[in-house]
């Protein structure tokens, strides 16, 4: 059923979040091999202190975090919506169960919206291993980048297990590719507005991020995911905050999911 829902994808919806995702992991990229090209002194560098993720104040880190929510829903997010309004979903309700039919609409969203994230993340990791050699980052030789457990999670791994740490943070930021895209299915159900519905996971960033800066929690934690799914964040960040804030959102998506699902059947 998956390759039924699958063919109804307009694939340009896919190349072209997926190619904007690539050009800002590239143009970063380009961007430390510059600067790399420049400096005389190369001995403290390493891929895991100049990657897209770790790299928190460039422009491309800052774009690519902020727009992630588009980049996850553009392909999919708006399909169950788009079928519903075709018909093609009472189709389908005509050769399989509808439990079935939901299950397979949320599968393949989750999954290309996680796709959409991760892809151009893996692309620029790749690029920097071929530049930049592979040894573990010192806290005391590249104390200078102020990678601390304020601003990353999971530090020590980051220190004794930088690849670990960052297949972690890269499957991570699939996760909350597919909670993007996700989010943006279940507010279709009910958003008449095709247009407000594909951006209301970049509207939930936004008012996060604004939210954010006039209700700041204790030691200025962020609970903004443009922040914290970041390997090193540009604030500080919380295990406890993430987790909460995660655990809102698959909240927020199952309930709403539920009542979809009980339109729908009405």
């Amino acid at each position: 059923m998956l390759h039924f829902l699958y063919q109804r994808i307009n694939k340009l919806t896919i190349i072209i979040p997926l190619a904007i995702g690539v050009i800002i992991a590239i143009s970063q990229f380009i961007l430390n091999v510059l600067s790399y090209q420049q400096e005389s002194n190369h001995f403290y560098e390493t891929v895991y202190t100049k990657w897209l993720a770790i790299d928190p104040f460039s422009i491309p880190n800052v774009l690519f975090y902020l727009i992630l929510p588009l980049l996850a829903a553009i392909p999919c997010g708006m399909l169950l919506k788009s079928d519903l309004k075709s018909g093609y979903f009472n189709y389908l309700k005509l050769r399989f169960p509808l439990k079935k039919i939901y299950i397979n609409y949320f599968s393949l969203n989750f999954f290309i919206g996680s796709l959409s994230v991760i892809f151009p993340l893996i692309i620029n990791f790749f690029l920097f291993c071929l530049i930049y050699p592979l040894h573990k980052p010192d806290f005391l030789l590249n104390n200078n980048l102020l990678i601390i457990s304020q601003n990353t999670l999971f530090v020590n791994l980051y220190y004794t297990h930088p690849f670990i740490h960052v297949c972690l943070f890269i499957i991570f930021t699939g996760i909350w590719g597919g909670l993007f895209t996700s989010f943006v299915m279940v507010n279709s159900l009910w958003m008449s507005n095709y247009m407000m519905s594909l951006i209301s996971g970049f509207a939930l960033q936004l008012l996060l991020i604004v939210v954010n800066s006039l209700f700041t929690l204790p030691n200025q934690i962020t609970y903004v995911p443009a922040s914290f799914l970041r390997e090193t964040s540009d604030a500080n960040v919380s295990l406890v905050s993430t987790s909460i804030v995660t655990l809102l959102m698959i909240v927020y998506i199952v309930i709403m999911s539920k009542i979809g699902g009980k339109k729908i059947v009405d």
